[in-house]
């Protein structure tokens, strides 16, 4: 892999915590979907699916479908980004629960320097990514990523990998299945002056277990977020009313992070402006669309990875917002969160302005 930046970081410099999910990419007919109750343009859960077990076994084992494998899930997202922006190998180590299975195989031969714990109990989880003339069906499987155990955490191996690492990141879908593991996390960072990140990820996050959140918030330096998620937050938890202006919300999020003089809340807010609030007080960001949208699945997540990565070569905020735009632009040309085989990346071009 070419680096595209002058600066090389040390291997394993960011360190993600989060749920590893192979997806599975193939066309199908509309009849497809029909047969097994299915919607375009639409994301469920397997256990939603009454036919699921019938239907991968059709997709996996009758030959007739052509299957493309990726990493996927929040994390490995992220960490991928940045990987591919920056143009290092062994710059990123994901930690999370896989089964011990083909598909587990081939997730470990797509993701490099992967910690995995394993399991028996629960199959790799699986996203099936369902492609029709111009839309595509999703269904999600968690599976094994939900087993992970905070005692894998302090194996000694992966307790090394986490002390030489500078930069942690985990989504909120994360703190239902070890919230311990990764509140251990966020204090390590504090006391070792590491950076953390942290992602409020979906509205049901921010309901159901918003307290989780409230007593990391501490520990946050970046806090993401789409403009619902952050509506949803602090509706519920600060008891501000959700018509309330979201420059006005971002500004109470940001007094939680209380980590130090320098922490910030990146709102986004799809094709509309993202705003950031800091200690500085808030810039707005316009961001750069592209004129065709091919697919918005993994948008965010490669936002994310695009801003740490700059972050990490000590850029301004301002050159990390635009390296995330950048990131997140490319992504919406692509079905799935996929990206061109090397980044073209040039940070004097705008990806969004102020």
């Amino acid at each position: 892999m070419t680096s595209t930046t002058n600066i090389q970081l040390s291997d394993g410099t960011f360190f993600g915590l989060g749920h590893p999910v192979l997806d599975i990419i193939t066309e199908v007919s509309l009849e497809f979907l029909q047969r097994y109750d299915l919607q375009v343009n639409n994301v469920v859960l397997a256990e939603k699916v009454s036919k699921y077990d019938d239907l991968m076994n059709e997709i996996l084992s009758n030959g007739n479908y052509k299957l493309n494998y990726s990493s996927g899930g929040s994390t490995q997202n992220t960490l991928k980004t940045i990987n591919w922006l920056l143009g290092q190998d062994n710059l990123t180590i994901c930690m999370g629960c896989i089964g011990q299975d083909d598909c587990g195989r081939k997730l470990e031969q797509q993701m490099k320097n992967c910690h995995y714990q394993k399991t028996s109990i629960a199959p790799t989880g699986v996203c099936l990514i369902l492609i029709t003339d111009q839309a595509r069906s999703m269904i999600t499987n968690l599976g094994a990523a939900n087993h992970f155990t905070i005692d894998y955490l302090f194996n000694a191996h992966n307790w090394l990998s986490i002390e030489q690492a500078k930069i942690f990141y985990v989504p909120g879908y994360f703190i239902r299945t070890c919230s311990d593991a990764v509140r251990k996390l966020a204090e390590h960072s504090k006391e070792t002056s590491k950076l953390f990140a942290f992602n409020l990820s979906a509205e049901y996050v921010c309901q159901k277990f918003g307290e989780d959140v409230i007593n990391l918030l501490p520990f946050v330096d970046f806090l993401f977020g789409n403009e619902q998620e952050a509506k949803c937050f602090v509706q519920h938890h600060f008891k501000i009313n959700k018509d309330a202006d979201i420059i006005f919300m971002a500004k109470e999020l940001q007094k939680m992070l209380t980590k130090n003089a320098e922490t910030f809340v990146i709102i986004t807010r799809g094709a509309d402006s993202i705003i950031l609030a800091s200690t500085q007080g808030v810039k707005i960001f316009h961001v750069k669309r592209p004129l065709k949208i091919v697919d918005t699945i993994g948008c965010g997540d490669v936002f994310v990875g695009g801003f740490l990565a700059y972050r990490s070569l000590n850029r301004s905020i301002d050159d990390c917002i635009n390296a995330a735009c950048y990131c997140a632009y490319e992504c919406l040309l692509q079905i799935g969160c996929q990206f061109p085989s090397i980044s073209s990346f040039n940070d004097t071009k705008c990806y969004c302005n102020i």
